[in-house]
């Protein structure tokens, strides 16, 4: 699997359903994978931020996980299992679970309550975690302004390149392009992967050489007809429908609301966030729909891309 491993198409950070009591909701992930597949949607990044991973306990993660590589078995849809947690033991567990049901990869970020404080403690955390699995392909999750770990990245890369057998790569969501750039810059022509976790931003990245994009499934039309038009030469209208993504993500951020309330209005529901994180009022609600069908999004998510 190492040596062929190879990520193609979109990948998507799928939300953990959950019921209206915050209790998992594991039945809807059969119909959740043909949703994505439907969207020509080729991998999935689960448990991670956009999954809420760091506000379940371990069991409820080997659950999801267990759930989604089941669901998955025989479809084109790879499953990553992030598996970065706040002790270093549940991360080291978490990732041979992950190899023992059979998923396709794991990720995981940094430590973010003790944090590494140099590359080469990053990178020596990393690696004990990917040894626990070492038969699947490992990314470090790059994402500093969530861990509040700032690091080097692209230094990260030359570092884990050289400690962890199965490193494929980084799944760079922090904002940084110049980061993104040195780290495209380390990829040895794609023998290590660079994934672009930003809605807003990919574009831009695609310019500089990226082609593995993380996003929001609901944004997965526009970026399918993005990509389609830049590598055709047509600017005009790649940069149309990464400005469409861009006016969804202002508006999820004027109101305050999670992506998971878009996710729910946009043709398949996953069920309410865990706390910290609240879903909208009723009213606010109301107000992002309204928003949301002015700009234009409804008709974009229907409109082709194949």
């Amino acid at each position: 699997m190492m040596e062929n491993y190879k990520t193609d198409g979109l990948i998507t950070a799928p939300y953990t359903p959950f019921k209206e009591n915050g209790d998992l909701d594991l039945n809807r992930i059969p119909d959740y994978v043909d949703h994505l597949v439907s969207l020509g949607i080729e991998n999935a990044f689960v448990n991670g931020t956009t999954g809420e991973g760091m506000s379940m306990t371990i069991d409820e993660r080997k659950q999801t996980a267990e759930a989604w590589v089941t669901a998955a078995k025989d479809r084109k849809l790879k499953i990553v299992v992030h598996v970065g947690a706040l002790c270093l033991r549940d991360s080291k567990m978490l990732a041979k679970h992950a190899q023992e049901i059979g998923a396709h990869s794991i990720g995981a970020l940094a430590s973010v309550y003790h944090r590494p404080t140099s590359e080469e403690a990053l990178v020596e955390y990393l690696a004990e975690i990917a040894a626990e699995a070492p038969s699947l392909p490992f990314f470090y999750y790059a994402i500093n302004f969530m861990t509040n770990v700032y690091l080097n990245e692209a230094k990260c890369m030359d570092l884990a390149k050289k400690a962890i057998p199965t490193f494929k790569g980084m799944k760079h969501s922090s904002k940084e392009k110049d980061s993104i750039a040195r780290c495209l810059m380390k990829s040895e022509g794609g023998k290590y992967e660079v994934q672009i976790g930003s809605d807003d931003q990919f574009l831009e990245t695609l310019v500089l050489g990226a082609r593995l994009p993380v996003m929001n499934s609901y944004v997965a039309p526009m970026f399918h007809r993005m990509i389609k038009a830049f590598d055709s030469n047509d600017m005009e209208t790649a940069q149309k429908e990464q400005n469409r993504a861009l006016q969804v993500c202002d508006i999820i951020k004027r109101l305050g609301v999670p992506n998971k309330a878009v996710m729910n209005l946009s043709g398949f529901a996953v069920g309410p966030t865990r706390l910290p994180v609240k879903m909208p009022t009723v009213e606010i609600q109301e107000t992002l729909k309204q928003e949301l069908t002015e700009i234009g999004f409804f008709d974009w998510i229907k409109e082709p891309w194949q």
